[in-house]
């Protein structure tokens, strides 16, 4: 009887570590990242208009791509970045995240910051705004809306994985 315990004891301890392990395995790849044509589709699917302003960006030498994305009704709208490199992605993130606190309203904000391998996400609600820059590899997801939008913007950043 005593081996039988030692041998479920043993295999439950295997099982957790087996668990354990493809949990860390998992986590270690990092987020996914849209493409381009990922992002038009997703924001046609939600009745926004969308353009290429790449041009607009040509000074920026290491933005591959600049999308913009405008609401049905003209009322706001999002922003979608392909660079040449994660580590330029990161400092476009930086650089967004520097301008978004800068436009703070003084007690009146809050932040979130989350930051990952390949993902970093800062979002800050600050009086009637709702600005928010998410990075994944060499992309990013940029947002600075009226607070009436925050919940539209949210929805269409879970769609695309941001």
């Amino acid at each position: 009887m005593r081996k039988t315990n030692k041998k479920i004891i043993a295999l439950i301890l295997c099982a957790a570590l087996t668990v354990t392990m493809a949990a860390v395995l998992t986590s270690c790849g990092g987020k996914a990242s849209a493409s381009t044509t990922e992002f038009k589709q997703t924001m046609k699917e939600y009745g926004f208009t969308v353009s290429d302003e790449t041009k607009a960006y040509a000074q920026f030498k290491y933005v591959d791509k600049a999308t913009l994305a405008v609401s049905r009704k003209m009322t706001y709208q999002v922003e979608f970045f392909v660079t040449d490199s994660q580590a330029n992605a990161e400092k476009g993130f930086k650089m967004e995240k520097s301008i978004f606190k800068d436009a703070r309203v003084m007690n009146d904000y809050s932040e979130t910051v989350l930051s990952e391998s390949n993902y970093n996400y800062y979002s800050c609600p600050s009086g009637s705004r709702y600005m928010v820059v998410s990075q994944i590899g060499n992309t990013m997801f940029v947002a600075n809306v009226n607070i009436k939008y925050q919940k539209s913007v949210k929805k269409i950043m879970e769609a695309l994985g941001y």
